[in-house]
């Protein structure tokens, strides 16, 4: 199975104006009291500063930035209806991976509040890994763990679905 693919995509110009924007909503986004890294947005109004977020001519379903002040994540699921989402890199994404794993065992070890399926890690078996250093199309449904070795902290990505099915650009 295909976990990943980066993108061929100018995502520099797009993670500048995503940077931008989050500095202006500063307060709306980075001070959400949730208990998740997602931080869900208007994605109208993104859209209406950032267009650019609208790649190969994809109709968005939701975005949301990932804002993550911890070390690493728990192996989980995404509470998502979407196989496959596309992830940008905005502020402190190096030195940062997101693994994928595989288990034989049922997969929702519990829910947290956010909705999470988390994993038994003692279960899992490692099997691939990306960086977010550019554009990416992932399986957010495959269990996955996010793991930041940068100092500087917080690593914030923004996170896109589509109305379309996209499993086609891990091809």
């Amino acid at each position: 199975m295909i976990y990943y693919r980066y993108l061929d995509l100018d995502y520099k110009p797009c993670a500048e104006k995503l940077r931008e924007y989050i500095w202006e909503y500063r307060q709306d986004i980075l001070a959400q009291k949730t208990v998740v890294s997602f931080k869900h947005t208007d994605r109208n109004h993104v859209m209406s500063k950032v267009p650019e977020l609208k790649p190969m001519n994809l109709t968005v379903r939701f975005l949301a930035f990932f804002v993550g002040y911890w070390q690493e994540s728990r192996i989980h699921i995404d509470p998502d209806m979407a196989f496959a989402r596309i992830n940008f890199p905005i502020i402190n994404c190096e030195n940062s991976v997101t693994k994928f794993f595989t288990t034989e065992d049922p997969l929702i070890r519990g829910m947290t509040t956010a909705g999470l399926s988390t994993i038994d890690p003692a279960r899992c078996q490692y099997v691939d890994e990306y960086s977010l250093t550019q554009a990416v199309v992932f399986r957010p449904k495959e269990p996955h763990q996010v793991i930041s070795h940068n100092p500087q902290k917080p690593r914030i990505s923004c996170t896109v679905g589509f109305f379309e099915d996209i499993e086609y650009l891990f091809t």
